[in-house]
C-alpha cells in the first residue's frame, strides 16, 4: 500500500500484510503530526523491492524511487562515468603530456564502466531491437576525438587547407574557450554508446530510453552543475544530449537530403524543438537565436564526430561529407539571419 503524508510532502509504502497483522506504525517528535492521504493498493515484483529497499523509510518520489532501483546495474556503472570530477579529470590529462599514463588508465577506466552499464542494460532490459554489442573501439575514438578536439583535423587525416570554412570556424579556439561544450559532447558520447554501437539505429534509440528516464537525467545534471553550470543550463545540455544521441548520424545519407527537409526532420523531435524554445506567440511560431546557433554548433561537430568515429570511415570519406554538410550549414545560418527568429520565414528561406 502506497500513501503521502502532505505535512512534510514524503511518499511511502508499506505491506498489506504487516498492516494487517501489525498494523500502521510512525515515527513522530513531540507535538508532531502527519496528514495522510492518497492510500492506494499497488502489486508486482517492483513494489516488493521497493518496499524491503526503503524499510519504512519515505521519500520525495515512489515512482522514481522505484525506477531507481530497477535501472540500478545501469545508473551505478555509469555514475563512476558521469560525473564531476571523473569528466574533469578526462579533460586535465587529456592536455597533459607528460603524464600519459594517467589519461590511458582514465581512458580504460571509463570504457569499462561503460560496458558495464550497457551489460547492465542488457541484463535488466533485454535489447530485442538493437542486436550490437558496444564497438568499445568507436566509443573509445570518439572520447578521444573529443578531449583533442583543437586538433581533430590532424588526428582525422585532414589538413587545415582542405577543411571547410564553417567547421574551421566550429573548431576554432573561440568556439572552445568554454570547456563546457566539451562536456556535453563527453556525456553524448557515453549515452549515445550505451545500448550498444551507435551505428545502429536500433540502439541509439535504445540508448537514448536510458536518458529519458528521470533517474538518469538526474545523474547529468547534478554532474554538469558541479562543472559550473547552471540549473537551467544544466537542463538545456541534458536536453542537447538527449536529442543528439539519435539525430547527429546523417552525414551518411547526406546525398539525399535537402536543408529544408534535414531541419524539418531535426524539429520533429520534441526535445530538440523545446531546446531551441520553439514558443508561439501571436500566432507565430517564434524561436531562440542563441539556442539555435547553439544547436548548430552541437549538431555539426556531433555529426562529423560520428561519422569519422566509425570503423569503416577514410579520412577521403570525411573529407566529402564534411563539404557537402557546408552547404546545409551555410543556407542555415543564411535562413537564420533572414527569419527574424520566426520558425516559419526560416523554413521558406530553404526552401
Amino acid at each position: 500500500m502506497t500513501f503521502r503524508d502532505y505535512t512534510h510532502h514524503l511518499e511511502y509504502i508499506r505491506s498489506a500484510k504487516d498492516i494487517f497483522d501489525r498494523g500502521m506504525y510512525f515515527s513522530l517528535d513531540a507535538y508532531g503530526h502527519q496528514v495522510l492521504m492518497d492510500f492506494s493498493v499497488v502489486y508486482g515484483r517492483d513494489y516488493a523491492e521497493l518496499n524491503s529497499h526503503l524499510n519504512g523509510r519515505g521519500v520525495p518520489n515512489l515512482d522514481m524511487a522505484r525506477r531507481e532501483i530497477a535501472l540500478g546495474p545501469i545508473l551505478q556503472p555509469l555514475e563512476g562515468i558521469i560525473n564531476a570530477e571523473n569528466l574533469r579529470s578526462l579533460v586535465s590529462a587529456s592536455k597533459d603530456r607528460l603524464h600519459t599514463e594517467t589519461y590511458e588508465s582514465l581512458i580504460e577506466n571509463n570504457l569499462e564502466l561503460a560496458s558495464r552499464a550497457q551489460a547492465g542494460l542488457r541484463r535488466t532490459a533485454g535489447i530485442s531491437d538493437c542486436d550490437e554489442i558496444q564497438d568499445s573501439s568507436i566509443l573509445e575514438k570518439q572520447l578521444r576525438q573529443i578531449l583533442d578536439l583543437e586538433d581533430f583535423p590532424k588526428n582525422a587525416g585532414l589538413s587545415l587547407t582542405r577543411l571547410t570554412p564553417l567547421f574551421t570556424k566550429a573548431l576554432n579556439p573561440e568556439s572552445l574557450e568554454d570547456p563546457r561544450r566539451k562536456f556535453v559532447l563527453l556525456v553524448w558520447a557515453l549515452f549515445s554508446n550505451l545500448a550498444g554501437s551507435n551505428a545502429s539505429e536500433g540502439c541509439r534509440s535504445r540508448s537514448r530510453q536510458v536518458l529519458e528516464e528521470e533517474p538518469a537525467i538526474r545523474l547529468v545534471t547534478n554532474a554538469l552543475t558541479q562543472l559550473g553550470f547552471g540549473d537551467y543550463e544544466a537542463w538545456k545540455a541534458c536536453q542537447a544530449v538527449r536529442w543528439m544521441i539519435t539525430n547527429t548520424c546523417w552525414l551518411d545519407e547526406i546525398d539525399t537530403q535537402k536543408t529544408a527537409d534535414l531541419l524539418e526532420k531535426w524539429l520533429q523531435d520534441k526535445q530538440l524543438r523545446e531546446y531551441i524554445e520553439v514558443n508561439e506567440y501571436n500566432q507565430v511560431l517564434w524561436f531562440n537565436q542563441e539556442k539555435f546557433e547553439d544547436m548548430l554548433w552541437y549538431m555539426r561537430v556531433g555529426a562529423v564526430l560520428w561519422y569519422a568515429a566509425q570503423t569503416d570511415t577514410s579520412s577521403v570519406e570525411l573529407l566529402e561529407k564534411n563539404i557537402q554538410a557546408e552547404s546545409h550549414f551555410a543556407r542555415l545560418e543564411n535562413g537564420l539571419k533572414a527569419s527574424e527568429y520566426q520558425l516559419e520565414k526560416l523554413q521558406d528561406a530553404l526552401d
